[in-house]
């Protein structure tokens, strides 16, 4: 069991009657809402959880019974894509949120554990995947950028986080500080690099959580429903990544 490696007073020490707004998207896996709201819902932190379905073409009620507790659900017109959740976030009255990507299914006693994570250290955003940032330097002087993806089941400091997030509304201001510096006037137009601006709003880099075994959606990396399995799909995240070291020099 993972709480023989999880602290047991980071599971239990925060206080439950901090309220947290969790945001999620559909898309590709209407068929997983069920049950990860199913999760959320036995947290003791749940105060609403919004669900936007970015995909008209799927009707989303076929999949959830909207009359679920604290769940609302916002059906979008047309097509969105990841940076949704914070466009949300933005406008919620809310201090505290955690979105959780439509491919993992974290328990109830892990989804808490996240949130005690952040309220001890809201100063930066905390999640369970991420990746690292490697820059080399040819003779010119010109950077190049290496990812390490795939980075779970440990504790510590990453650049950005993936797949699951918990932070605060200052935060989302800050993304949405770092979109307009870097001149990105419509959040459509950002490109798969919602999480990589999260991950650069905090005061220093998010933290990993190892909050034991993870049980991801087959789906996960499946062509043709994995957006990171997309064409261009890492190529546009290293653009947006040079753009804020340059931006913000960052080392």
């Amino acid at each position: 069991m993972f709480f023989d490696r999880w602290p047991i007073s980071y599971i239990l020490d925060a206080p439950g009657d901090q309220r947290v707004t969790f945001i999620l998207l559909s898309y590709a896996r209407p068929q997983n809402l069920s049950r990860i709201t199913a999760a959320i819902q036995k947290s003791r932190f749940c105060d609403r959880i919004i669900l936007c379905n970015n995909n008209p073409e799927i009707d989303v009620l076929n999949y959830i019974d909207p009359s679920s507790r604290a769940l609302e659900i916002i059906q979008q017109t047309e097509k969105w894509v990841a940076i949704k959740r914070f466009c949300i976030a933005k406008e919620c009255a809310s201090e505290y949120f955690v979105c959780i990507d439509d491919d993992l299914f974290l328990t109830p006693v892990q989804i808490d554990a996240l949130v005690n994570a952040l309220l001890a250290d809201p100063a930066v955003p905390h999640g369970v995947w991420g990746e690292n940032i490697y820059i080399d330097t040819d003779a010119d002087g010109v950077a190049t950028i290496r990812l390490e993806s795939g980075l779970h089941n440990f504790s510590g400091d990453v650049r950005v986080i993936n797949r699951a997030y918990a932070f605060t509304q200052t935060h989302v201001q800050q993304l949405f500080h770092l979109m307009a510096a870097l001149g990105v006037n419509d959040p459509r137009m950002l490109g798969p690099a919602d999480d990589i601006l999260l991950s650069f709003s905090g005061d220093r880099p998010p933290k990993c959580h190892d909050l034991g075994p993870l049980d991801n959606c087959p789906t996960s990396s499946e062509e043709g429903i994995a957006l990171w399995k997309e064409k261009g799909f890492f190529d546009k995240r290293i653009q947006k990544l040079l753009q804020l070291r340059q931006l913000l020099s960052a080392p």
